[in-house]
């Protein structure tokens, strides 16, 4: 519970209502490389945890019950999940709480440490800091369209959900670019098609979720223009609502920007990372931001 000594207190944190995470961790029984700390701090200044009475630093971890005292500083954390936070001011924080807020309680046993997010092991945030280029330039020429946001090509949604679709292609035009969504039944019979602007699309399912007819429907995504282009599919099926969708089409604050070009560039997408660390910056005057959109540019010779 936060301290009432303290008379100002600013939170800024990732939006939940999001999106699946397309990278949630999977729980390993008896691993070798487990670990008990839901949390890696991104950034630290002003800072303390007091179990130790330490100044926290970038790539500590922080334990279930632990509590930090931030003293007029900021603080990011990246949550085993996928999650990223922010807090701002004079405030104390209890870890615990934020694991719900993220989606996940306290796992019965560990969960696994290994590098990236493809849907079974925590963020790993060395890369973030990274600054030598080393990542392939991809040929634009060549036809390529992939989701980026949800991962998943078979997407469970809830009837009444509005899901943020993202995709990405080779071409650096990509987000300015027009696509042609088609939306089919399960019998490839079409319901609608629908001219985009851009590579996001909030799609509202509701219309498409009708009592006594199929349960599923495929989403299909051209671009448009002369000569050989490029598509994909993706079958979204109604189920539970799914509240690690993060909604990409709509980031009003810098973490989440943050956290999307973080796992953007994981999953390929140069250019829509590129733009969501850009983002980053816009929404806040942290340097922090503006340090790892440098850093992100230098990977990329950019």
């Amino acid at each position: 519970m936060i301290s009432s000594r303290f008379i100002t207190t600013f939170f800024v944190l990732a939006l939940f209502s999001c999106s699946p995470k397309t990278h949630i961790t999977s729980y390993v029984e008896k691993s070798k490389s487990t670990v008990l700390y839901p949390f890696e701090v991104i950034y630290a200044d002003g800072a303390y945890s007091l179990a130790g009475n330490e100044p926290l630093k970038t790539y500590d971890f922080l334990n279930w019950d632990d509590t930090v005292q931030l003293k007029g500083g900021t603080l990011l954390l990246a949550h085993y999940s996928g999650s990223f936070f922010e807090f701002q001011g004079d405030t104390t924080i209890n870890i615990e709480p934020f694991n719900l807020k993220a989606g996940y309680e306290k796992p019965g046993y560990h969960f696994d440490n290994h590098d990236g997010v493809s849907g079974d092991s925590r963020p790993t945030l060395r890369h973030l800091f990274e600054t030598d280029q080393h990542h392939e330039i991809y040929d634009a020429n060549v036809p390529y369209l992939q989701f980026s946001h949800p991962q998943a090509f078979n997407l469970k949604v809830g009837p009444v959900q509005e899901v943020c679709l993202r995709w990405w292609t080779r071409n650096p035009n990509s987000q300015s670019n027009d696509y042609q969504l088609s939306i089919l039944n399960e019998n490839s019979e079409l319901l609608g098609t629908k001219i985009v602007k851009g590579n996001t699309y909030k799609l509202n399912v509701r219309q498409y979720a009708k009592s006594g007819e199929s349960n599923r429907f495929q989403i299909t995504v051209r671009e448009m223009g002369e000569g050989l282009k490029s598509a994909n599919s993706m079958t979204i099926i109604f189920d539970k609502p799914n509240r690690a969708l993060v909604d990409v089409c709509d980031i009003k604050t810098a973490i989440t920007a943050l956290e999307t070009a973080y796992h953007l560039e994981y999953q390929g997408d140069t250019y829509g990372a590129l733009s969501m660390h850009e983002l980053a910056t816009a929404l806040s005057n942290k340097a922090i931001y503006s340090e790892l959109l440098a850093n992100f540019k230098k990977r990329y010779g950019l």
